[in-house]
């Protein structure tokens, strides 16, 4: 059930009892920010902006903290000190810091016909052949190939690379998982929108640059990618 309150979820281990005051408010704050409760707590999330930071100030309104009589400057620290967390250069604000899964190996322009078995045999000859999860077929004759694990799927895409199937080489890539969709609802017209973002520049075909207030019931489609617009 999603959290429309501050504090909902993340709650306290029995083993941080034994921990010093500042290593429990990190514990509890790691937990808050993990990627499990920022997906249930729609409270936090929006309250993100698009890099990520949420006000400490915020952060201390939850209820594990403020059980713990967290204050701003613990908060700061126990972010900079972490490993999961980040804190900004004025230290007002903390963001999670999330790897995205590198565990699902692309394989695109495969000829047409390709079968699930066909896949099967061409990895069982490559390396990580007995970490393979599941082999699925996406559009435009592309493949998804999941392993359960992490670091070696880049192992497998250049082993890849060098193969070649039914007389073709072979284009392999690795599918990264894009977090920020766990947290945020994807807009039918405009597609992932993060919390703090209202305006995007679009560009008509004159090429003349405009704002355009982001709303449900916008119709028109940016030319511009979102992500280029974040980067900006």
């Amino acid at each position: 059930m999603e959290a429309d309150t501050p504090g909902l979820g993340a709650e306290p281990s029995q083993k941080n009892i034994s921990k010093s005051p500042d290593d429990q408010v990190q514990d509890a704050l790691e937990s808050i920010l993990s990627k499990k409760n920022l997906v249930r707590d729609q409270f936090l999330a929006s309250k993100m902006n698009p890099q990520m930071y949420i006000p400490i100030a915020v952060l201390l309104v939850h209820h594990r903290l403020q059980a713990l009589g967290a204050t701003h400057d613990q908060v700061a620290a126990a972010a900079a000190k972490s490993k999961r967390l980040g804190v900004d250069d004025q230290r007002t604000m903390v963001r999670p810091v999330l790897k995205s899964k590198r565990n699902v190996v692309i394989l695109r322009d495969l000829p047409e016909g390709t079968t699930e078995e066909e896949i099967m045999q061409l990895l069982a000859s490559g390396p990580y052949a007995e970490n393979v999860v599941s082999v699925k077929p996406e559009v435009n004759n592309t493949w998804f190939v999941k392993f359960n694990v992490d670091d070696g799927a880049q192992d497998v895409v250049l082993w890849l690379r060098s193969q070649s199937f039914k007389g073709k080489p072979l284009n392999a890539a690795i599918k990264s998982e894009h977090f920020l969709r766990s947290f945020f609802p994807v807009n039918a017209n405009l597609g992932f929108v993060p919390p703090g973002l209202h305006w995007l520049v679009l560009v008509s075909p004159s090429r003349t640059p405009s704002k355009t207030k982001i709303s449900d019931s916008l119709t028109c489609k940016p030319t511009v990618p979102i992500a280029d617009v974040l980067a900006s």
